[in-house]
């Protein structure tokens, strides 16, 4: 899991590592599960690699991400905000 990410949950909402990755893996299934095409993408940017090899993504020589990944993680991270918003234990904002 990428440590920059669980961090930055841990400074910004006061929760422990556990909670951080908990969160993250319920965040990574939930989009997995309703954008399978974004799985690739997925893996790449909180683990730093991919799980799976699709046809596109045979060639492990190149393991630089697509140039629209940012556009692709703020969709993502937008859509997950708006799922988590006001669920989340204590009052906790993302």
């Amino acid at each position: 899991m990428d440590q920059q990410l669980v961090q930055q949950l841990q400074d910004n909402h006061g929760i422990s590592a556990d909670q951080s990755h908990s969160i993250l893996n319920t965040i990574e299934q939930f989009i997995k599960d309703k954008v399978p095409m974004a799985a690739q993408y997925i893996e790449q940017a909180l683990h730093g690699s991919t799980s799976t090899a699709t046809p596109a993504a045979t060639d492990t020589t190149n393991t630089a991400p697509p140039a629209h990944e940012e556009s692709t993680l703020e969709k993502i991270e937008d859509f997950a905000k708006s799922k988590l918003e006001g669920i989340l234990p204590g009052g906790i904002k993302i």
